[in-house]
C-alpha cells in the first residue's frame, strides 16, 4: 500500500488550495525537471526548503524515485509536495530521502485512489471538494486581471486546446454529479470518448474526474473534443439520478463547443440526453402558478424533459440553447433522430474475462496461465501472466491468479453489469469447480467475498476449438458459426444421446456426471467435434433419483430462457436464488456450462513457450 495519509479537519477554516493532477501517467514535468518544497527544524526554527529533482524511474504502481540537482532531500521534508511546474500541479507527495544523499522517493498522488475507510472509498468526497473549491474561486475571481488559471495558461505544457479555465471549469460540474459507479462505468465511457486513453501501467480510474485525466492529448482526435465527448456521456449516465446536476454540465459541454468545427458539434450533439426548455417551461409554470427549478451557480432557469438526443440541424453554441423566458421555444426534433441512450453502458458491449490454462510441455499436470480482457471486437489485452501452476493448485487458485482476475474484473464490470468469466482449458480440467473460486472482485459484487459463480456467469470454453491446436481439429469442425436459434426456449438433449441428434443452434447437451473422461467424455469429445456448441453437466456423481431431480430442474431452467448463450447467466441466477436458503446443499453449485461459439473469438497466442 502507498505510504500516504489524509488529514481531515473537525471545524471548517479558510485556506489556499493547491491544484492536484488529474493527469493518469506517471509524472514527468517540463524536460523531466520537478520542483519539491518542504518544511525542516534548522537551529531551532522552522525553514523552508525546495529544489529541482528529476524523475529517475517509477516503482510499483505509486512509487517515484526522485533525482536531486545542487541538494538533497533533507530530514523533516517528507509529507511536502512535488509539483510539475510545466502544468501547476502537484504531481507526488516527498516520502524518503536517499542513503546515499543525492536522490529521494515520493508517491504519486494517483495514489490517493486507493484511499479506504470504514465507510467506503474517502477519495471521491476529497477530489469532489478539492475541484468545487478550485471552480468557486476561479467564478469567483475570473474578472480579475491575474487569475490562477490565467497563470496557469501562460506554463510550458498548458494545453492550447482545452485550456486551464476550462478543466476548472469542467472537473467543477463534474464535483456536482453523484459519486462514480466503479472503474468500469468510467472506463467504458473514456474509451466511447477515446479508444486507446487507458493503459495497463496507468492506476485505475475511480471518479468522473479520473476519467477526464485520461483525455490529455488524446491519438487521433482532440482534446477539446474528447473531453467534452467524455462529458456529455458522464452526463448522460447520471441524469436520471441528478438531473439538474447532469443538465448544467451538458449545457457547458455544448456551450463549450461552439468554438467547433460544425461536424464536431453535430456530433457531439447527438450525445445530448436531456434537452433545455426554458422557454416552454416558463409559460407552463406561470400558468400551474410555480416556479421551475433553479440550475446550480445561479443565471438559468430550466426543467428537465425525457431524454432526447439534440437536433444535429442546431447550432450549439451558447446563443442557440439558451434563450431568456418570453423569447421563441426551440422546435422538436424530429422523430428519426430520437436514439437510445449512448451514455448507458449496454452489456452487450461490455468486455469479457479469459482465463486461460496451457498444459506446460515438460511437467505433467502443470499449467502456464494468463489472464486475459476480451473486447467486443475480438481484441484481447493480456492482464496478467504465470507459469508452473499445479493441478493440485486449480481448487483454490493462488494469489496471483485472484490478483489478475480482480484487476480485470475492475476494468470490466460496469454498474450492475458483472462481467462474464470464460475459463479456457483442455478436457481434463473441465470438471474443475471454477465457479466456486473466490476473489475480491468490485465491491459491487464479489465484495462480501462469495464464489464468482454465484455473481457472474462462469463457463468452460474449449480449449481444442480455440487454442493453437486448432489446425488438428477435424476439416467439419472448423469454423461452425451457427446463426441465433430462434425458438422459444432451447432444446435439452442427453449427452450420451447426442450421437442421434444433428448439431443445432438451439440444442443443450445435458449430463448428470463429470465429463473429463470415461463414456461421458468420450461423448462429449465427438459432440463438440461434430459441432454441439453448449452443455451443462452436474459434476458431482449422483444417485438416479437425484439425478432425475437434476435433471428436471435444468430443463426448468432452459425454458425460461431464449437461447444457449444465456444459459451460464440462467445458471448464475440459480446459484444466487437458493444461496442463502441452502448454500451448502443446493444442487446447482455442481453445475457446469460449457458454451463457445466458433468464430467469435481468435485463437489466443502462445506468449509462453521460448526457443
Amino acid at each position: 500500500m502507498p505510504d500516504l495519509a489524509v488529514i481531515g479537519l473537525d471545524e471548517k477554516i479558510e485556506h489556499p488550495c493547491v491544484w492536484l493532477s488529474d493527469l493518469s501517467t506517471p509524472p514527468g514535468g517540463t524536460s523531466g525537471q520537478l520542483v519539491y518544497r518542504g518544511f525542516r527544524l534548522h537551529d531551532g526554527a522552522v525553514s523552508d526548503r525546495t529544489g529541482v529533482c528529476t524523475v529517475e524511474g517509477t516503482d510499483d504502481r505509486y512509487g517515484l524515485r526522485l533525482g536531486i540537482q545542487g541538494g538533497e532531500v533533507k530530514p523533516g521534508l517528507s509529507g511536502g509536495p512535488v509539483v510539475d511546474l510545466g502544468r501547476g500541479a502537484v504531481v507526488a507527495v516527498v516520502k524518503a530521502r536517499s542513503n546515499k544523499g543525492n536522490g529521494g522517493t515520493s508517491v504519486q498522488i494517483t495514489a490517493l485512489r486507493e484511499l479506504r475507510s470504514a465507510g467506503g472509498q474517502p477519495y471521491q468526497e476529497l477530489i469532489r471538494s478539492h475541484d468545487r473549491w478550485h471552480r468557486a474561486v476561479y467564478r469567483r475571481d475570473r474578472s480579475i486581471a491575474r487569475t490562477w488559471a490565467r497563470e496557469q495558461s501562460k506554463l510550458a505544457n498548458a494545453s492550447s486546446d482545452f485550456s486551464p479555465e476550462d478543466r476548472v471549469e469542467a472537473l467543477g460540474l463534474l464535483a456536482e454529479l453523484p459519486d462514480a459507479p466503479d472503474h468500469g462505468t468510467v472506463l467504458s465511457l473514456v474509451e466511447k470518448a477515446c479508444q486507446g486513453a487507458y493503459e495497463m501501467r496507468m492506476p485505475l480510474p475511480v471518479s468522473w474526474r479520473d476519467g477526464a485525466g485520461l483525455l490529455y492529448d488524446p491519438v487521433h482526435r482532440g482534446e477539446t473534443e474528447a473531453v467534452l465527448d467524455y462529458l456529455l456521456r458522464v452526463a448522460g449516465s447520471v441524469h436520471e439520478i441528478d438531473p439538474v446536476a447532469a443538465q448544467t454540465l451538458q449545457d457547458w459541454a455544448l456551450e463549450r463547443a461552439g468554438s467547433l468545427p460544425e461536424h464536431v458539434r453535430s456530433d457531439l450533439r447527438r450525445l445530448a440526453v436531456v434537452r433545455e426548455r426554458v422557454v416552454v417551461a416558463a409559460g407552463r409554470a406561470g400558468a400551474a402558478g410555480g416556479t421551475a427549478p433553479q440550475a446550480p451557480g445561479g443565471g438559468r432557469t430550466s426543467v428537465l424533459e425525457p431524454p432526447t438526443p439534440l437536433d444535429d440541424s442546431k447550432s450549439a453554441t451558447h446563443d442557440e440553447t439558451t434563450t431568456e423566458a418570453g423569447s421563441a421555444a426551440r422546435e422538436e426534433p424530429p422523430s428519426d433522430l430520437v436514439a437510445p441512450d449512448p451514455a448507458a453502458p449496454p452489456a452487450t458491449e461490455a468486455a469479457v474475462v479469459l482465463l486461460e490454462l496451457r498444459h506446460d510441455w515438460w511437467l505433467e499436470d502443470h499449467y502456464h496461465w494468463t489472464v486475459r480482457l476480451l473486447a467486443p471486437t475480438g481484441d484481447a489485452e493480456l492482464v496478467a501472466v504465470g507459469q508452473d501452476l499445479a493441478v493440485t493448485d486449480l481448487a483454490h487458485p493462488p494469489q496471483e491468479v485472484r490478483d489478475g482476475l480482480n484487476r480485470s474484473f475492475l476494468r470490466a464490470d460496469a454498474g450492475n453489469y458483472a462481467a462474464p468469466l470464460e475459463v479456457l482449458v483442455p478436457q481434463k480440467l473441465f470438471d474443475l469447480p471454477f465457479d466456486a473460486w473466490r476473489v475480491n472482485g468490485p465491491p459491487t459484487h464479489e465484495g462480501e467475498g462469495g464464489p464468482l459463480g454465484h455473481v457472474r456467469p462462469v463457463s468452460i470454453v474449449d480449449q481444442r476449438h480455440h487454442g493453437p491446436d486448432l489446425f488438428e481439429l477435424p476439416q467439419a469442425a472448423r469454423g461452425i458459426l451457427w446463426p441465433l436459434a430462434g425458438g422459444t426456449s432451447p432444446r435439452m438433449v442427453r449427452l450420451l444421446d447426442a450421437h442421434r441428434s444433428s448439431p443445432a443452434p438451439d440444442v443443450v447437451l445435458f449430463h448428470c456426471g463429470p465429463v473429463h473422461g470415461g463414456p461421458a467424455g468420450a461423448a462429449l469429445r465427438e459432440a463438440l467435434d461434430a459441432g454441439f456448441t453448449t452443455a451443462v453437466w452436474y459434476r458431482a456423481e449422483a444417485p438416479f433419483q437425484e439425478c432425475e431431480h437434476v435433471t428436471e430442474g435444468v430443463r426448468r431452467m432452459l425454458d425460461r430462457i431464449r437461447t444457449p448463450a444465456e444459459v451460464a447467466a440462467a445458471v448464475t441466477a440459480l446459484r444466487a436464488d437458493h444461496a442463502a436458503a441452502d448454500a451448502q446443499h443446493h444442487w446447482a453449485r455442481h453445475l457446469a456450462v460449457l458454451h463457445h461459439e466458433p468464430g467469435r473469438r481468435p485463437a489466443t497466442a502462445d506468449l509462453l513457450d521460448t526457443p
